[in-house]
């Protein structure tokens, strides 16, 4: 079953280019809940994940999806931010796929039908003996205060985990992971000038790595503090 949805999705997001910092637990259990996509299910299929906007959730479930779509499970990611202003029926049938990577939950805290929908759908992937279920949020589960005390339940008995977010010096490594990534030598004080003019939010910084290196590409220079100041008008 593939759905026609609108999506978030990003080949430059992997469980290897993911900087766990203090989340390796988070980290190494997504790695084992993904193991067993491929044999037998796992006792417990659901993962609630909470952290601050821009702590990695996003990057996290890309990568999980994209790790399922190569063993060829068949899976969804879905962004409710997208999906919220859509009526809930929509993904009636998504539970009966094997894996599912729902981002952005909290999104349908004041969304009464949506909240029965995703309740329907756990069920329904619950009965289909699904493998992995996964779920972002930017509160953890009391705090997203949801109408539907069932959904509430459901949600709190699978593993949950809240993200940490990177400190400086694990934020530095992963600007340079990536840029290293499109082979491109960074030097570190260009990384922390960076760093020093722009939001520390990770999602942010590394929009503003894609756009560096499209303006790069365009002006054919290296990525130095002066050609940085002159792109982003500094």
């Amino acid at each position: 079953m593939q759905l026609v949805l609108p999506v978030l999705h990003s080949h430059d997001y992997s469980l290897k280019n993911f900087i766990a910092g203090s989340n390796t637990s988070l980290l190494e259990h997504l790695q084992q809940q993904l193991s067993s996509t491929l044999g037998e299910s796992a006792a417990n299929p659901i993962t609630f994940v909470h952290g601050l906007h821009g702590a990695g959730k996003t990057h996290l479930l890309s990568a999980c999806h994209q790790i399922a779509e190569a063993n060829s499970i068949s899976c969804q990611y879905l962004d409710m931010h997208e999906l919220v202003s859509m009526p809930a029926p929509i993904i009636q049938d998504i539970g009966l796929l094997d894996s599912l990577f729902i981002d952005n939950i909290d999104a349908i805290a004041n969304q009464h039908a949506w909240q029965v929908q995703i309740f329907d759908t756990i069920n329904q992937f619950l009965e289909h003996s699904g493998k992995c279920l996964l779920f972002s949020s930017s509160k953890s589960v009391v705090a997203c205060q949801f109408s539907l005390p069932d959904l509430a339940s459901r949600l709190m008995w699978g593993t949950t985990f809240h993200l940490q977010e990177l400190d400086e010096s694990e934020k530095v490594l992963a600007i340079k992971k990536h840029f290293n990534e499109r082979g491109i030598s960074v030097q570190q004080e260009v990384i922390l000038f960076l760093m020093n003019r722009s939001h520390r939010d990770m999602h942010k910084l590394m929009q503003l790595v894609e756009r560096l290196d499209s303006l790069s590409l365009q002006s054919k220079r290296k990525l130095t503090i002066p050609f940085i100041k002159q792109a982003l008008s500094i």
